[in-house]
């Protein structure tokens, strides 16, 4: 068991440090800010989504530590989940509202790829978030059966 909780851990911070990465050399790298228009609404609300986004991945590596210290059916795995939960409901909500901004985007570059990335990307999140509610709820019933 702290084999693979120690993999999962390691794999939420690669991801936060490949998302991080993306962020802070990637995106300034590759845009060219003089011709950004109508993208600037759209790379705003990238950054913004950031915040909900690591938040989640912090409370992921929290339930991942109760989890290992034999606390994974406690009140405090709850609460990680329903911020994890809370989180994806943000970050869907922020890509949701961009929705009509990416599909005018796609219509200019000619590109209908992007209109449906930008509909995983919604989506994503919220199916995440539909999990983390029946997890949440398996853990409340047990939690239950104990006392």
């Amino acid at each position: 068991m702290k084999l693979e909780i120690l993999f999962l851990k390691s794999a939420t911070v690669l991801l936060g440090l490949a998302v991080l990465s993306f962020f802070l050399i990637v995106i300034p790298d590759e845009t060219d800010m003089s011709k950004v228009g109508v993208l600037l609404p759209f790379l705003i609300s990238m950054y913004v989504s950031t915040i909900p986004f690591f938040f989640a991945l912090f409370h992921t590596f929290k339930l991942l530590g109760y989890i290992d210290s034999k606390k994974a059916f406690s009140k405090l795995s709850i609460k990680a989940l329903q911020y994890i939960k809370y989180s994806a409901v943000v970050f869907s909500a922020i890509y949701f509202i961009q929705l009509p901004l990416l599909y005018l985007i796609a219509q200019e570059d000619d590109a209908p790829g992007v209109a449906v990335l930008g509909l995983i990307v919604t989506l994503l999140p919220i199916s995440i978030s539909i999990f983390t509610s029946l997890l949440q709820k398996v853990i409340q019933n047990q939690i239950g059966k104990k006392d």
